[in-house]
């Protein structure tokens, strides 16, 4: 995998609806084969809902921002500009519970 390559975790500045910094949630190594990766953005503006995660310096932040797991999407890789951080490990634990819980997959299904 190059090093320019978009790795989960990792924190990029991508054009989505403008450059923003967006965390990866593509598997590896999917990612370097998928012409397009899940992103969710990272923004300052803080809403209070239960799908945001908050992060801060620990997870490259340089101010305390969330990852606001309600605006994943996909970004064609050509949209990524260049690698700026990485969240902590943890940090991609509890973007994925979120997710879960944005989709409602966090329920048990009923049985039928």
């Amino acid at each position: 995998m190059s090093p320019t390559e978009p790795r989960r975790g990792e924190v990029w500045l991508a054009h989505v609806d403008k450059v923003r910094p967006v965390v990866v949630l593509t598997r590896d190594p999917m990612g370097r084969y998928l012409n397009s990766l899940i992103v969710a953005p990272m923004t300052t503006t803080m809403r209070g809902t239960s799908t945001e995660v908050a992060v801060g310096e620990a997870d490259g932040a340089r101010r305390p921002s969330v990852i606001n797991v309600d605006s994943t999407q996909l970004v064609n890789r050509d949209d990524f500009r260049r690698r700026v951080g990485r969240v902590r490990p943890e940090t991609v634990d509890i973007v994925c519970a979120t997710l879960a819980h944005a989709l409602g997959c966090d329920r048990r299904p009923n049985p039928v």
